[in-house]
């Protein structure tokens, strides 16, 4: 159906689209097209191919590598494509949009994929025989999912397409000897109207145009642009929609500024990058001087610490948005090796090649295997994790990851106080954008000042599941039982605006502080919450809240649907396969507590009771303990806890509060620890610390440091609002400069 469409009339509206958005004719320096055959084909097309992803000269370098370091892959290929040989190439596509989309995935991405690569690798002729049957299949099928009019519109043309899309134009450049003149002009034309039909919705006729930071706009982004690179010697206004795609892809890399980070959590991250970097990487190959701001995009760059920061030692992922543990999305995204391998790749990136090593092991993934072999590069090594800082920052989604240790005997906390999309796309929203941000928003929660914890092997506290995009869902906070917001609005220009107020790191003691007043709506003016985490791995929770007039406050912590919860005095306990969480409140004073669940987790609620302008909370969390394990907890203070668990012992006050005879500061945060023979303290925004009546810190500035000793070597590090001069106990005095700087002080 769709191929009876008239050419001439498709490249004439087109080209008008294109002419309106200062798209010109292509660069015949870098697009070069001979004489043409008489199906179009040029006389080189094809001696020259495969060059969309590697060239006939690097097969033999894949084949080494599939002998080798990929083997493994190769193996699970192997397996697949032998599996399903015999399978029937459906001839239409069934059910509703999503039903049919998802077959556009699996089957058709993942055979036509497998199976062609398979060919060129092995060069066994039944994987070819297959890749042809399905490619064939799916070029001669009418309409997909969406609706095809005339002169090229299509409606409801999205992410269905850009599957199919980018599987035709893989077999197209693999297979392309292997077909005869007759099925490359079948196959050629349905890239042609495809990639056509997703250059004209790109311009503004679908619901995902301008969507950025929804996966399911990068997928058919990425499928247009793919396509236009299958046929880009062969099809005048090829170029066009490629540079589209290039500028498209651009505009939601520049929503998403340079932190590296993805809004939707690891999953739609893994989601997202795999649909598009088939199209990056042909891009740069064939088009290297148009490909270059692209390329070199700074969040690109960056985006792999996103990946490994979020991951806990066990191999899941503290996984926010619609977002599962495993990292994984559907099949294409089911884990993150392929992104991983080309970034490691192009950027000569050892810490993503570890962790593409590891997302292999952990969860091996035959429907994306051969784009890890093709963008695996042996010759950059693999690096742990391990010499990389405790704690990561993403300034722009307003997230951090803290941890004791990179090893499964430490705890890792993540912490939430964002914009919904991220500072910098918040700051681009305009009330005539207000569609294009809130479909953006579909797989985003409103978390703000939401937290979750893995610590020795288990969630203790967990994050919000697939769907769950409320804030009742999420650890934090509801105000008169509302949440926040869940989307854009004129009617709240500039909000959701989370922020983070503080952060700092170090091997001791690390800590994280946000304001989500602004994600509310107008009457609550601070909700600010901060977070420590301390060796060996107990965290503490320190909320202030004031609000313009009295309101009724609860707030909420979420773990495991499986673990059994038991409410106490003062607080509350949750187990989980034998691992135990301890949660004791000092503050507010007599707070009332119930649980709720839902289909995926447990929630403890805490409230004051009764309405008010202004309250606290502060909270000890002791996550994971094993089972066996009675810690000693007590509160001496509103804001203040003495525990000792794990072998150690700590006392902590918070907002300048004291433990009489046992801690004394000025700070926002004061705390001491003692374990097999290793001392340490933290301080935040701090002039002084006693411990047990003796003066250990003494700054003529305000600083936040962290100081840990162990047998005769000590270490402080500081972070300085300006330069200052700290005198230790036993008489070491150290000028610091402004900003952060560690010193040896043993």
């Amino acid at each position: 159906m769709g191929n009876s469409r008239d050419g001439s009339r498709r490249r004439g509206f087109l080209r008008s689209i294109l002419a309106a958005l200062g798209v010109g004719a292509p660069n015949t320096a870098e697009s070069p097209r001979a004489e043409e055959g008489d199906f179009g084909e040029t006389r080189a097309a094809i001696s020259s191919r495969p060059h969309l992803f590697f060239t006939a000269a690097d097969v033999p370098a894949i084949r080494r590598r599939c002998a080798t370091s990929m083997k493994p892959g190769l193996d699970a290929l192997i397996a697949y494509c032998t599996e399903h040989l015999g399978d029937e190439v459906p001839g239409e596509l069934h059910g509703g949009y999503e039903r049919k989309a998802d077959q556009l995935q699996s089957p058709f991405l993942i055979n036509i994929v497998n199976f062609s690569f398979c060919a060129v690798v092995t060069g066994d002729a039944r994987y070819r025989d297959a890749g042809k049957r399905w490619a064939l299949g799916l070029a001669s099928m009418g309409d997909l999912v969406g609706t095809f009019y005339d002169e090229g519109k299509c409606g409801n043309c999205g992410y269905p397409e850009g599957w199919a899309n980018t599987a035709l134009a893989a077999a197209y450049d693999w297979l392309y000897p292997h077909f005869s003149p007759e099925e490359r002009v079948i196959i050629r034309n349905k890239i042609a109207l495809l990639t056509r039909a997703l250059a004209v919705a790109s311009v503004g006729d679908e619901w995902w145009t301008g969507a950025y930071l929804h996966h399911d706009t990068w997928i058919p982004l990425g499928g247009m642009g793919i396509g236009a690179m299958a046929i880009l010697d062969e099809v005048p206004e090829a170029l066009g929609w490629a540079d589209r795609a290039a500028r498209e892809i651009l505009g939601a890399l520049d929503w998403l500024a340079d932190d590296g980070a993805w809004p939707e959590g690891p999953c739609g991250w893994a989601f997202a990058l795999q649909s598009v970097i088939p199209f990056i990487d042909a891009y740069r190959r064939r088009l290297p001087s148009r490909a270059a701001e692209l390329v070199n995009n700074g969040w690109l760059v960056n985006t792999w610490k996103f990946r490994v920061g979020s991951r806990v030692p066990s191999g899941r992922f503290l996984a926010f948005g619609d977002c599962r543990d495993t990292g994984g999305y559907q099949f294409t995204g089911y884990q993150g090796a392929p992104a991983l391998r080309f970034l490691a790749a192009r950027y000569r990136n050892p810490y993503a090649q570890w962790q593409a090593a590891r997302e292999w092991e952990d969860r091996p993934n035959p429907y994306t295997a051969a784009w890890e072999i093709i963008w695996m590069d042996p010759s950059v090594g693999e690096v742990s994790p391990d010499d990389l800082p405790r704690g990561m920052l993403f300034d722009n989604q307003k997230m951090a990851f803290l941890r004791t240790a990179w090893d499964p005997r430490g705890t890792v906390l993540a912490f939430r106080c964002d914009s919904l999309l991220g500072a910098r796309a918040a700051s681009l929203f305009r009330a005539d954008r207000a569609a294009r941000f809130n479909n953006s928003t579909t797989h985003v929660h409103a978390d703000a000042n939401s937290f979750a914890i893995w610590s020795r092997g288990e969630f203790s506290m967990t994050m919000a599941k697939y769907g769950q995009n409320e804030t009742q869902f999420q650890s934090s906070l509801l105000v008169d039982g509302q949440g926040q917001y869940t989307s854009f609005s004129a009617s709240h220009a500039g909000r959701p605006q989370g922020e983070i107020i503080g952060f700092f790191h170090s091997p001791h003691a690390s800590f994280v502080a946000g304001d989500a007043a602004r994600c509310y709506p107008p009457g609550l003016s601070r909700y600010a919450r901060r977070l420590y985490l301390v060796r060996p791995g107990i965290v503490f929770v320190v909320d202030d809240v004031a609000a313009e007039r009295a309101v009724e406050l609860e707030w909420r912590m979420h773990v495991d649907g499986d673990a059994t919860v038991e409410l106490v005095d003062g607080g509350f306990t949750s187990t989980l396969r034998g691992a135990r969480t301890w949660v004791r409140l000092s503050l507010p004073s007599g707070a009332r507590f119930d649980e709720l669940t839902d289909d995926w987790n447990r929630t403890i609620t805490m409230s004051p009771g009764g309405r008010t302008t202004a309250a606290g909370l502060a909270a000890v969390v002791l996550p994971s303990l094993p089972g066996s394990a009675r810690p000693i907890i007590s509160t001496p203070g509103p804001r203040s806890f003495l525990v000792e668990a794990l072998g150690a012992k700590v006392a902590a006050a918070f907002g300048g509060e004291e433990i009489p005879g046992r801690l004394s500061g000025d700070g926002t945060a004061a705390i001491a620890t003692a374990m097999d023979g290793a001392s340490g303290f933290f301080v935040a925004d701090a002039t002084r610390l006693s411990v047990d009546g003796e003066r250990v810190l003494s700054a003529s500035a305000r600083v936040t440091a962290s100081y840990a000793r162990e047998g005769g070597s000590a270490r402080l590090v500081v972070d300085a609002e300006a330069g200052a001069q700290i005198q230790l106990r036993g008489g070491v005095t150290l000028r610091v400069p402004a900003g952060r700087s560690s010193h040896d002080v043993g």
